[in-house]
């Protein structure tokens, strides 16, 4: 099972798909996973549900090509092999790659394969849809989202849609930025309660977005999924948040996503442990001394951390419609005008984001004042 995912953010193509594999109907141990140590917490294993691997979903055929795949997995390995070998030039005739998949000779029409993603045709970027049992392909929508977090996906993805930013925000960076809210809210909801992992998909997240006439990987970024409960404040429906468990790095080396953990609970700095995600069968990896060292630092180009999405430049506050925030010693309150929700922070939790960012808290769109 899995969540894959093609749609249009700010008139930007993105494409997202995670990192789980499963298995159904047979009692097997779990493997450790970036966003949970005891996936049997959430998974028992007499459930007859196994993670039994991390593997990459979406594939950067290459520069005008974007695939993403929910299915068996080694049909989908058969297939985007197949693909590479035939299409790994970015200047190739869309309809020829629409007319393998149509005559597809590849994956038999019993396997359950469905692959979706974007094509240059014509110029243009555009998505589609196929699936093996009846070689089908379907190129009338922008959006096509498959799998067991289908619906999950589509939530937060209307949510995105409520954000108001910044007119001078190029729209290529804030679909980068609605990605990684979207990412970062999965992401969050699966450290804290499991549940995508019980549906058996997560684990972590693969983002490629058109930049400047080019599909690409967003290859270096960080998610906080930030420790939340949900609480009331003088009447007010609230969220009290607090230090994330875990800060989870995602980064690129060599075509292999590596998702580094940090603990919180013990020195933030603290790398716990290190993940590959890579459709290769060997572990190694070949990496210099300083990618070794930015694998083990934790600055990056994007951050997300609920409500906070940082870029290189600074932070911006996608939430526009919160009143002016007062405080006392151990909380800050920001009040969504909107449905009246507080969104109550850990002071600590504040600082710990203005103390590594080294800079003042939305400096450009919105200011917290915690001295």
């Amino acid at each position: 099972m899995t969540v894959i995912a093609a749609f249009k953010i700010s008139d930007t193509p993105v494409l997202i798909g995670d990192i789980l594999l499963s298995r159904s109907g047979k009692e097997e141990s779990h493997i450790e996973i970036p966003t949970s140590d005891e996936v049997s917490s959430v998974l028992p294993e007499e459930w007859m549900r196994s993670v039994i691997g991390l593997y990459p979903k979406v594939a950067l055929i290459n520069s005008s090509l974007a695939i993403g795949w929910t299915g068996q997995t080694f049909a989908a390995k058969a297939l985007i092999k197949e693909i590479r070998a035939r299409f790994e030039q970015p200047l190739f005739n869309s309809d020829v790659f629409f007319s393998f998949l149509k005559n597809n000779e590849i994956i038999d029409q019993t396997v359950e394969l469905t692959i979706i993603g974007w094509v240059i045709n014509k110029g243009e970027p555009v998505s589609f849809y196929w699936s093996a049992k009846d070689l089908k392909v379907v190129k009338t929508k922008d959006t096509y989202i498959e799998g067991s977090g289908a619906v999950k996906f589509k939530e937060q993805l209307k949510n995105t849609e409520k954000v108001t930013e910044p007119a001078t925000i190029r729209s290529t960076e804030s679909a980068c930025l609605r990605a990684l809210s979207i990412v970062g809210s999965l992401l969050t909801e699966e450290v804290l309660f499991g549940n995508s992992i019980q549906d058996l998909y997560g684990g972590g997240y693969q983002i490629i977005v058109f930049d400047q006439g080019e599909f690409t990987f967003i290859d270096d970024y960080i998610v906080m999924p930030m420790q939340y409960e949900e609480t009331a404040h003088q009447g007010r429906e609230s969220l009290r948040c607090t230090l994330p468990k875990y800060v989870l790095k995602h980064k690129y080396f060599n075509n292999t996503l590596i998702i580094s953990r940090f603990s919180i609970e013990r020195p933030w700095h603290e790398l716990n442990k290190i993940f590959l995600v890579r459709d290769a069968q060997s572990n190694f990896i070949d990496i210099s001394s300083d990618e070794k060292n930015s694998m083990l630092s934790l600055q990056a180009k994007f951050y997300s951390c609920f409500p906070f999405l940082i870029d290189i430049d600074g932070v911006i506050v996608l939430f526009q419609t919160f009143s002016v925030p007062t405080s006392d010693k151990q909380w800050i309150y920001l009040q969504n005008k909107e449905n009246n929700q507080l969104l109550v922070f850990e002071r600590r939790f504040i600082r710990f984001i203005v103390g590594h960012f080294e800079r003042a808290m939305a400096k450009k769109y919105y200011h917290i004042d915690i001295n």
